[in-house]
């Protein structure tokens, strides 16, 4: 032991010096360890949160369209119970049919058919847009909760179960599992009853509001009398007249029409009750109250040019001249011809690239990101729109390289990620990923070397550069609001022209090895006369003639004689000589 002492005491100053460095390089470590921990959470936090806000923008678009195609489905239920409430076709047929009726009794029903007109229109610009109103607002409200459950759990929670089930000694998979499912059981329940609460305004809702149109309008019609003339301002002050008095409705007159609910309901714990009182809020809302009375209003006034537009036809339809709508015409020729003229000089360069480099339909078009982008902001459906341009079937493919670059850009790109998800993707070897510049050319080398044919669609100047010099690459861009094909690159004509070369050189060879074939010469055949430059010969009719000889009837017809049978009296007479 005092050896040891001995040591630290002559020693003492190096082993503080080095106790000194180690402690200052383990402090070092553990620094620049919890640094780099820091750096990797704040990158995973922000990949996390565009993850999150990718994922919401694809649940929001997803439950729009199904929204937009849930409400065409539902119009013509709409439409059929709009008709059958105001059936103004039956007052028009028994209006024609009954001849007998006294004159009291037609202008009764002529002011019905008046009364049932108004409301008829009225009633569909109602029930139309608290229709859509209500859809969206649905849709919305289900899209957002769904939404809430991508945000992840703080971590206190989950060290808190931990806890919970360490302190009483639960059997975590089992018991927390049985609890969550039924919860997501019960929340997928209160949505699919929350998705089928518009059934009631469909039968009861409707009712009530198509009541309250038909009062409304009876109130209003009653000023205009069957002896005034219709027009177009007159009928816009009747419409004006109905929406004003609708309008005044309290607050929830319409939230009423959609999901009645109590001042207990709507402070209830139920799933369904808070999903509904959300709703009953979205509709009473001042922002929600706008949108509906610019849809109806939107309605109305198309109703209103659409009489205008009859009465105009009806009384100047003796007037339109010849020259009337000449400045129109002549602007739709223009346009006509330019799409024409389009087309014709893709089918050209097409026919190049189909005869040289047998790229036939059905077309393969190569997408990347920037193409898609201005297909977006140019409004271009590209599924409808290519196979008119190309003249043949299309179809249209991308890359995991493109998609990977749509997806590390973000939210500026969004919408051209949205665009290129609806396509086939294409096999691309790069792993990682390349970006779409060298990925795409890189589809195109191949396809020159006799791999799958592609035409590819970019909007990226460096990368048609780069396409214009590989042989038999179609390019297509977007400019002008319109899809057009590249010229063909003199690279591609060089490369076409090479076979034909080839094959005046092997002639060339052959003539040199065999010498030049001899060219027969055909002999001339004596021909005779050419027969157009011949007269015809003259026929003679009178010789074909039948004459007429003998002895005729009453009719006309030729009287036959009948030669008398004499051989039996020959016979006899031979005999007795």
């Amino acid at each position: 032991m005092s050896g040891v002492w001995e040591f630290i005491k002559k020693h003492k100053g190096k082993i503080i010096a080095g106790g000194v460095l180690i402690g200052g390089a383990t402090a070092y470590a553990l620094q620049a360890k919890q640094r780099t921990h820091i750096f990797e959470l704040s990158d995973s936090y922000t990949q996390d949160n565009l993850k999150v806000e990718l994922r919401r923008r694809y649940v929001f678009d997803t439950n729009q369209r199904a929204c937009d195609k849930s409400i065409t489905d539902l119009i013509g239920e709409l439409k059929t119970r709009i008709q059958l409430r105001f059936d103004v076709e039956s007052l028009i047929t028994k209006l024609k049919e009954s001849t007998d009726l006294p004159v009291d009794a037609k202008v009764e029903l002529w002011d019905k058919v008046k009364a049932l007109s108004i409301a008829r229109i009225v009633g569909v610009a109602y029930c139309y847009s608290l229709l859509t109103v209500t859809m969206k607002a649905q849709i919305s409200i289900l899209a957002a909760d769904v939404c809430a459950q991508f945000e992840n759990p703080p971590p206190q929670l989950s060290s808190l179960k931990t806890r919970v089930v360490d302190y009483f000694e639960l059997d975590s998979p089992s018991t927390f599992g049985t609890l969550e499912s039924n919860d997501s059981s019960a929340v997928a329940g209160s949505r699919k009853i929350f998705v089928q609460c518009t059934q009631y305004f469909l039968t009861s809702g409707i009712a009530k509001l198509l009541q309250c149109v038909e009062d409304t309008c009876k109130d209003v019609s009653s000023t205009l009398l069957l002896t005034d003339e219709v027009t177009s301002d007159r009928m816009r002050e009747v419409f004006e007249a109905a929406d004003q008095i609708i309008s005044r409705k309290e607050s929830n007159f319409f939230s009423d029409l959609v999901a009645p609910l109590t001042e207990s309901e709507k402070g209830s714990n139920d799933g369904v009750m808070q999903l509904l009182t959300r709703l009953v809020k979205s509709i009473e809302s001042e922002k929600c109250r706008e949108t509906l009375s610019s849809l109806i209003d939107f309605y109305l006034t198309a109703a209103v040019h659409a009489t205008a537009y009859g009465t105009c036809v009806s009384k100047q339809a003796e007037r339109i001249t010849k020259d009337a709508c000449a400045d129109e015409f002549s602007k739709l020729l223009d346009c006509v011809k330019k799409q024409v003229k389009r087309i014709k000089r893709a089918n050209r360069i097409l026919t190049f690239f189909k005869y040289n480099y047998k790229i036939d339909p059905p077309f393969r078009v190569l997408v990347d990101g920037t193409f898609c982008n201005a297909a977006l902001a140019n409004k271009i459906n590209l599924r409808e729109q290519l196979p008119k341009y190309l003249g043949g079937d299309v179809e249209i493919v991308t890359t995991k390289c493109v998609l990977a670059e749509l997806e590390r850009l973000g939210s500026p790109v969004y919408g051209a990620l949205v665009i290129c998800r609806q396509f086939t993707v294409d096999m691309c070897p790069h792993m990682p990923h390349r970006s779409p510049i060298e990925c795409l050319a890189h589809l195109a080398r191949r396809a020159a070397k006799g791999n799958t044919k592609y035409i590819v669609a970019t909007n990226d100047d460096s990368l048609s550069e780069k396409l214009r010099t590989i042989a038999g690459t179609p390019i297509l861009y977007i400019k002008y609001n319109a899809i057009l094909l590249d010229r063909v690159s003199e690279v591609s004509k060089t490369a076409a022209e090479q076979p034909k070369s080839e094959i005046d050189a092997v002639k060339a060879m052959k003539a040199a090895v065999f010498g030049e074939p001899e060219v027969k010469k055909k002999k001339r055949k004596i021909k005779g006369a050419n027969p157009l430059s011949c007269k015809k010969k003259k026929v003679d009719h009178t010789a074909d003639a039948v004459v007429r000889t003998g002895e005729r009837t009453a009719s006309g017809k030729r009287k036959r004689s009948k030669r008398k049978r004499t051989i039996a009296v020959e016979t006899s007479s031979q005999i007795i000589t």
